[in-house]
């Protein structure tokens, strides 16, 4: 689960596709993996960033494991950041949408932060030419 595959098609734009990654088997594998063991363990996902928007359990782990139903908190200098605080801090720092008025179904509740979440990610992703190794 690691943030630099070394796979040069998961970097279709010079940089990491997340939403590509988590479409890998053993991406999938490693959340399975994850809840799995959450129902035994209490596990904790380590991080050297000092800040969760820019660390790729963040930006590619935690969605499929809110979406899974767990309660995901980030140590941040000073205390303990909820996931939804995470969040909110994602959509003030990469500017939010308005919904569109005309739209012909009603809009979806988490789509400032989806649009939030891509715009991050485009931030902070690895770029080829740092993460893969050349040999």
């Amino acid at each position: 689960m690691g943030g630099k595959p070394q796979r040069p098609e998961l970097y279709p734009d010079g940089q990491l596709g997340y939403d590509l990654m988590a479409q890998l088997p053993e991406f999938k594998d490693g959340i399975k993996r994850l809840i799995t063991g959450a129902q035994k363990y209490r596990i904790c996902l380590m991080c050297a960033e000092k800040d969760p928007l820019d660390c790729h359990r963040t930006l590619l782990i935690a969605p499929p494991l809110k979406a899974a139903g767990f309660n995901l908190c980030h140590l941040v200098e000073g205390g303990v950041e909820h996931q939804s605080e995470t969040e909110q801090r994602m959509v003030a720092l990469n500017g939010g949408d308005v919904p569109d008025l005309f739209a012909a179904t009603a809009p979806d509740p988490d789509a400032e932060t989806k649009l939030a979440l891509q715009r991050q990610i485009k931030r902070v992703a690895p770029r080829a030419q740092d993460a893969i190794k050349r040999r």
